[in-house]
């Protein structure tokens, strides 16, 4: 009854298309990026921005992401989306990356919340970008003062075992707006009882909190406020058995930094946060490279 009742919701969403997989690299480094996202809905809610996320990455063979994979979600909790803090319940407001949803009550914003969905951002694939470079385009506007268009592309060196994301995002409506986005990094390099082998690394030094767990009995997730410069922005996770490593860094300065860690998945998460005036744009990029044999530290 309650798989019934889901399809029945999902179909009922406007603009809700079935998606792809589309594989960039080579038998060396492999990367499958999957698009549209409105397949993920119906799992976990209007929540990830759905232009796409990279659901596989392998280096000969090994797999370095759980499932989730690399996936964008902007304002998830403590910065509210632009228009929610003015809907009553039931009145539309603008997920960035989603499209327009509705308020279900007078509870603050939280990405957990299955919000109804009014309309879906339409998402376009970008054209003439070259050999293993994908991208996506998405606009969507309000219609109550803020409205966005957003492009973001994947861009695969096999060689170097390097994957860029560059996103743009443009406040095409007439209200200011606040973003605040990371990726969820699920990354998953061991099995579960060997977690204490992990380790994370980053020019700066972490708050306290946000050590890895010795054991781990329970899921865990902690945050922390914890701002830098963007040229301090990379961060390593490897693990001291399994040999694999991945070493990420961002062009922007960073707002928080968590770490969510459960059973099946290991996930460093690094926030940016921009503020945007009617038709201002900002830009920025995430890089990773991945391993499969311990090299020098960051």
């Amino acid at each position: 009854m309650r798989t019934r009742g889901l399809f029945f919701w999902l179909a009922m969403i406007p603009g809700l298309v079935a998606s792809e997989r589309v594989q960039l690299g080579d038998e060396r480094f492999s990367v499958i990026v999957e698009t549209p996202l409105t397949d993920w809905i119906g799992e976990r809610g209007p929540r990830f921005e759905t232009t796409a996320a990279v659901v596989s990455v392998k280096v000969k063979g090994r797999e370095f992401l759980a499932p989730g994979g690399l996936a964008d979600e902007f304002n998830p909790k403590w910065i509210s989306p632009p228009g929610f803090d003015r809907a009553n319940p039931g009145e539309p407001f603008l997920k960035v990356g989603v499209g327009v949803l509705l308020r279900k009550s007078s509870w603050r914003y939280f990405f957990g919340h299955f919000y109804v969905v009014e309309r879906l951002a339409e998402v376009e694939r970008l054209t003439g970008l070259g050999e293993g470079v994908i991208g996506f385009r998405q606009r969507c506007d309000s219609l109550l003062g803020w409205a966005y268009e957003y492009e973001k592309t994947y861009a695969v060196d096999a060689r170097r075992r390097e994957l860029t994301i560059r996103y743009r995002m443009r406040n095409t409506g007439a209200d200011t707006f606040v973003i605040e986005t990371y990726n969820h990094n699920w990354f998953a390099f061991a099995a579960p009882d060997e977690g204490k082998a992990h380790r994370l690394e980053a020019p700066f030094e972490l708050e306290e909190g946000l050590s890895v767990p010795g054991s781990l009995t329970e899921p865990i997730y902690r945050m922390a406020e914890q701002s830098t410069i963007a040229s301090a922005n990379r961060v390593r996770l490897s693990h001291a058995t399994d040999g694999r490593w991945v070493e990420f860094n961002g062009d922007f300065a960073v707002s928080r930094f968590a770490l969510a860690v459960d059973a099946t998945s290991f996930s460093p998460e690094v926030f940016g946060r921009w503020t945007l005036a009617e038709g201002a744009e900002a830009t920025w990029s995430r890089t990773y490279r991945f391993g499969t044999e311990p090299e020098d530290k960051l």
